[in-house]
Formats: structure tokens, C-alpha cells, sequence
């Protein structure tokens, strides 16, 4: 018996790999994630009141906190709603932490807005937008705080 090897052939050998090259890179390609559970803050609380024409607010913040890059003031007139219907803002106030009306101490935020209709009633929402555009903004409950007369 004569035992012959059969040599393969170069050119043969490289499409091989390149076929299995390809294919190996078919499949699902996404872009990467954020990973949204470990970058999120949330509002834990919001409590607010009225002083003559200014709104004064105060939020916890719970999470990630350091990734709080800026605050939303959203407003809606009770007159403008009702109390049971869904929460349309018609005023929206954004906050820089830089700004004399935002401070922010550890996990709490304080909020003063002056320049309020003192007769009027107001929805109040917080919007808190991530320091990474690819996480959603964090919302806080929707309160009510009644006029001042």
C-alpha cells in the first residue's frame, strides 16, 4: 500500500478561512448600551409650598445623584386642568446647577421659582436630566401646591 499525503493547497486553505472569517462575523450588531441601572437617579420625594409670589420646592434624590447635569421645573395651572386629568405642563423653567434658584446639597435639591400668579393654584412636576444623553430623564411625582390668598 502506498500511503500518499495529500498537501493542501494554499490558495484553498485561505478561502476556507476567510468564509469562516465572515461568517463568524454575521449576526446581531448593536450599538453599546448604557448601563442604565447603574447610572440612574431617581426623585424620592418632593414636597412643596408657597411664599407670597414664589414656590419654594424640595426633592431627595435617590441613585446614582452625581449624574444629575440639570433640573426641569415644569408647571400647569389647576385653572388650565383638571386635578384628575393627565399632567400637561404649560410652563417649563430649566435649572443649571450654577443657578442661584437651584441648590443642591448631598441628596437634596431646593428650588425657589418667584414670579407666580399668587391667586393661582399649580401642578408641579421635576424633571431631572442624566449627565449621559443615553439614559432617559428621571421624573419626579406630580404635586399640587394651592394660592397663596
Amino acid at each position: 500500500m502506498d500511503s500518499r499525503r495529500v498537501k493542501p493547497r494554499p490558495l484553498l486553505v485561505l478561502i476556507s478561512l476567510l468564509i469562516i472569517l465572515s461568517l463568524s462575523g454575521c449576526g446581531n450588531k448593536k450599538w453599546p448600551n448604557v448601563a442604565a441601572e447603574e447610572d440612574t437617579f431617581s426623585f424620592e420625594q418632593l414636597t412643596a409650598g408657597r411664599e407670597a409670589g414664589c414656590l419654594n420646592l424640595e426633592a431627595r434624590l435617590t441613585g446614582e445623584i452625581d449624574n444629575l447635569r440639570s433640573v426641569v421645573l415644569e408647571l400647569e395651572s389647576v385653572e388650565d386642568s383638571c386635578q384628575d386629568c393627565p399632567f400637561r405642563p404649560t410652563e417649563r423653567i430649566f435649572l443649571e446647577p450654577s443657578e442661584p434658584q437651584l441648590k443642591r446639597e448631598g441628596s437634596t435639591i431646593w428650588i425657589s421659582h418667584c414670579g407666580l400668579d399668587p391667586n393661582t393654584s399649580y401642578r408641579i412636576r421635576l424633571v431631572g436630566l442624566n449627565e449621559y444623553p443615553g439614559i432617559k430623564e428621571s421624573l419626579s411625582e406630580v404635586v399640587t401646591v394651592g394660592s397663596v390668598l
